[in-house]
């Protein structure tokens, strides 16, 4: 009987140093894959309160006199050189598929430019499509679309890819149409986004609003204009 003991001891030794290393040691960890680039906002002044539906400064929501949110579809926005569509996973989309494309708000918003003149767009980037533009044009009963009536943003311009930016313009101090924009009805407005084809952007909001702080919120020369004048 011992005999057989020590047989089957002897056995169960004999077939524990046969076992291939891999079968005692634990399984490698699984390799984690890298996390998705995804958008990110850049930090501003002016901001987007999801809750409240509108845009904000210092905390207080911004009276507007026209509001678009896109959640539900392009709200009557159309292109030129530009396809604007809709999903309800990605939301309003404008890409551009020639040289200087545009989107045009819808016609007849007659907004009064002298109250309401600081003009909010929050858009993200998905593709480039070089070199930016940014710029605004606007139409009244008195002119149409031209270059002497044009604005640029003096905060948010040129998102980076994935990025998405509220471009805030100050349509009281516009590049070119002086006074024009502050003694108008508003008809309509264009947005020119990336010269050249290839630029795809989700359009998030935009709304035209009274600005809570014009010594503030505007261009830095028209700051620097009205310091040297001695205003505030």
């Amino acid at each position: 009987m011992r005999a057989v003991l020590i047989a089957v001891c002897l056995a169960a030794a004999l077939a524990a140093c046969e076992r291939r290393p891999e079968q005692s040691q634990a399984a490698p960890a699984a390799v984690q894959a890298p996390a998705p680039d995804y958008p990110y906002e850049r930090v501003q002044a002016i901001t987007w309160d999801d809750a409240a539906g509108g845009f904000a400064f210092e905390g207080q929501l911004l009276a507007a006199g026209r509001l678009w949110r896109f959640d539900d579809g392009p709200q009557g926005f159309y292109g030129q050189g530009a396809a604007v569509s809709f999903s309800p996973l990605a939301g309003t989309r404008v890409t551009n598929t020639v040289h200087d494309a545009l989107i045009r708000t819808p016609d007849g918003l007659a907004l009064d430019g002298s109250r309401f003149n600081l003009l909010l767009i929050r858009l993200g980037r998905e593709a480039d499509g070089p070199p930016w533009d940014g710029s605004v044009h606007w139409i009244t009963e008195a002119h149409g679309e031209h270059d002497d009536f044009h604005a640029k943003p003096f905060m948010g311009a040129a998102p980076a890819l994935n990025e998405t930016v509220i471009l805030a313009y100050d349509m009281a101090h516009p590049v070119r149409g002086g006074a024009d924009w502050v003694t108008s009805m508003i008809r309509q407005i264009r947005l020119d986004t990336d010269d050249g084809a290839g630029g795809r952007f989700i359009l998030r909001q935009m709304a035209l609003v009274e600005n809570p702080a014009p010594a503030r919120l505007r261009p830095l020369a028209a700051a620097a204009s009205a310091s040297a004048a001695g205003l505030r």
